[in-house]
């Protein structure tokens, strides 16, 4: 036997396949030593307080979630507000404040902004209630009107904009002009609000920036600064620059939005290195960056550990039912969607769950129908889009799955998920080149994902641009290759181009990285090729390897039996020297005729066909005397047919 562990791949080809080793995290980033309870605690209760008192309910929720996930030993040194109708008295000077509280918790928006505006001499904290109340009304008025299910006639509508929505930013900034660096820093941060909301996102990062800048601790801010960034090079900004427990949960969250999962679970990890283990809200992003990376068995453990502690819990869960799904683990799916539905039956992630369900029950028109109803509840999401348009897709709407698939990357340009749907729908549809430029956007969203660049690879060869393609395979190699098909697909590449060296050095190394993984056409392959190969190479050794090893693979099986039995009678008639005389012969004049090009080819043919009509004539001239001398009745048959017959044949 011939040791072949390691191959002729690394010399045979042009580049090399050596894979970059895995980033590390700045140790500026991550200080040593762990957090404590003067870190955090202090910066929670005040967020905690002042987003109470200006009903901002996801602000609050976000800091009470953490302060209860705090080890038990800090929970002792504070006391958790839990009475809102209690605290907000410190709020109340006037009746009609606590009156719009509650009408904001009940989303009466407009009555909420109507009554504030009564108030004579308000505080900080009132104006910014009135300015929220209405900012609250402008949002919910666009979820309504983007919430529409799919059809045709919402295909070049214009996002939409509130009309009270530039009033408010006039108001806003002239606001700001008065007070300049003295106004109110939460009323600042509706200002960047809107900004995102009337899509001016460069001044609503400068905006974002400097409430950070102003008053680190206001998370609600950090969070809509993730969704202002153009590019994780912005999260290097000086002014971001620092060890602040809330600028690496910040920074986390950004990384994840620009798809750099492995990097985002990171700082996610070390977040929870530093004492924060018990916050659902790092294990659940955690678990999501994992099922991003096709790591689905880590990541489902972790949502397991989530339902163990929390089984109320429906954020994050949609995407434990993506793990569930693409794991075919269809009873844990079908539980998860029964309890979840019987608590939260109108969510948006308990539609995507339920959706989920039935997609892998291949009921597909029901899946279509909680999809839609996600969107409903959910339209700026871009995770329903695209898994409606993959619905779409299996019941052959191509038309709607196109619009599903822009819709999603309208809501989030930076998700790869839009233009990978996009590329797919036209290269199903034989449109190579727009499949090729969806694809190519779908790579520069995640470029460290593999099943791009493999996508983009098979385009390529479509195309007939198989240089491109078969570096383009080599890259998704390199980067490391999800589907395990990018040596095959080289090697296939290699072969076209009559590159048969290569293409033996690319099957060999599949051969050594996936022997423990049994992928038994693409073994089977390889192992033809390179039983052949060697055969064609004088190797008797090696070709007898090969050979004997496609017998293991049922599809291969009887190939390797004929190259086992020609190999033996080549043997028993010549010996193992012989036979490698004679192949080397065989193969050195094959090499010394040379090939040649088409045209000479094409030269070489319309000469012979000239010499043959050459000596037809020839012919013709000899016998011309015998065929005068012959009777009419010996003219062959078909001189004699009728000149329209003939014309007309």
């Amino acid at each position: 036997m011939v040791d072949v562990s390691g191959g002729p791949f690394r010399n045979s080809l042009p580049c090399s396949v050596t894979r970059p080793s895995r980033d590390k995290p700045k140790d500026a980033m991550f200080p040593a030593g762990n957090y404590k309870y003067e870190d955090l605690v202090p910066d929670l209760e005040w967020l905690y307080d002042e987003c109470h008192n200006r009903c901002m309910i996801d602000g609050m929720a976000w800091a009470g979630e953490v302060l209860w996930g705090l080890p038990d030993e800090w929970k002792a040194q504070y006391r958790l507000r839990s009475d809102p109708l209690g605290a907000i008295q410190t709020l109340v000077y006037d009746r009609l404040v606590g009156f719009a509280w509650s009408l904001i918790q009940k989303r009466e928006f407009h009555r909420a902004a109507f009554y504030l505006k009564k108030i004579s001499k308000p505080n900080p904290e009132v104006t910014f209630l009135y300015y929220w109340a209405r900012y609250l009304a402008c949002e919910n008025n666009r979820l309504e009107t983007e919430s529409e299910s799919i059809n045709r006639e919402n295909r070049e509508k214009e996002r939409y904009v509130d009309e009270d929505l530039p009033v408010m930013l006039n108001e806003l900034i002239e606001i700001r002009n008065k007070e300049g660096d003295n106004m109110d820093v939460f009323l600042l941060y509706l200002l960047g609000k809107v900004q995102v909301s009337m899509r001016q996102l460069p001044e609503a990062t400068r905006t974002l920036k400097k409430v950070v800048q102003r008053e680190r601790r206001l998370w609600p801010a950090w969070m809509e600064l993730v969704q202002t960034i153009d590019s994780p090079n912005e999260l290097s900004a000086v002014e971001l620059q620092g060890n602040y427990w809330m600028t690496n949960w910040f920074r986390a969250d950004a990384l994840y939005r620009f798809q750099l999962h492995k990097t985002a679970g990171n700082f996610y990890q070390f977040l929870i290195n530093k004492g924060l283990g018990q916050l659902h809200h790092l294990i659940a992003p955690l678990a999501s960056c994992k099922a991003r990376q096709q790591e689905h068995d880590h990541a489902m453990d972790l949502f397991e550990i989530i339902r163990s502690e929390d089984p109320y819990r429906i954020h994050f869960m949609d995407l434990y039912s993506d793990s569930l799904y693409v794991r075919g683990h269809k009873v844990k799916l079908c539980q998860l969607s029964q309890q979840l539905y019987k608590t939260h039956k109108y969510t948006f992630e308990v539609c995507c769950i339920v959706a989920n369900y039935y997609s892998l029950r291949r009921e597909h028109d029901k899946a279509i129908a909680f999809m839609q109803r996600a969107i409903r509840m959910n339209p700026l999401a871009a995770s329903p889009w695209v898994l409606v348009g993959h619905e779409f897709m299996e019941v052959k709407n191509s038309s709607a799955a196109c619009l599903a698939y822009r819709k999603a990357t309208e809501v989030d340009p930076h998700d790869s998920r839009g233009w990978y749907g996009l590329g797919q729908l036209y290269d199903i549809m034989k449109m190579h080149s727009y499949s090729l430029e969806y694809y190519k956007r779908a790579h520069r969203c995640k470029p460290d994902d593999s099943r791009m660049l493999v996508a983009l690879g098979n385009v390529y060869e479509a195309l007939n641009r198989l240089q491109e393609a078969k570096n383009t395979y080599m890259k998704a190699y390199q980067v490391g290759d999800i589907e395990g098909t990018a040596l095959i697909r080289m090697a296939r590449v290699c072969e076209r181009n009559n590159e048969k060296d290569e293409a033996a050095a690319a099957y060999e190394q599949y051969v050594v990285e996936y022997a423990n993984i049994e992928y038994v056409e693409h073994m089977s392959l390889c192992l033809k090729y390179l039983a052949n190969y060697y055969l064609n190479k004088a190797d008797v050794p090696r070709a007898r390897q090969y050979a004997e090893r496609c017998t293991e693979f049922e599809p291969s099986q009887e190939e390797g039996k004929k190259l086992l039995a020609q190999i033996n009678d080549l043997m028993n008639k010549e010996g193992e020297e012989g036979v490698r005389k004679m192949l080397k012969t065989a193969c050195s004049t094959a090499i010394e005729e040379e090939p040649r090009s088409d045209t000479e080819m094409m030269e070489e043919h319309e000469a012979e066909t000239d010499a043959e009509s050459n000596d037809g004539d020839d012919e013709m001239e000899d016998s011309s005397p015998d065929q005068e001398e012959s009777p009419e009745g010996s003219v062959p048959q078909q001189e004699q047919n009728d000149p329209d017959e003939s014309s007309e044949l």
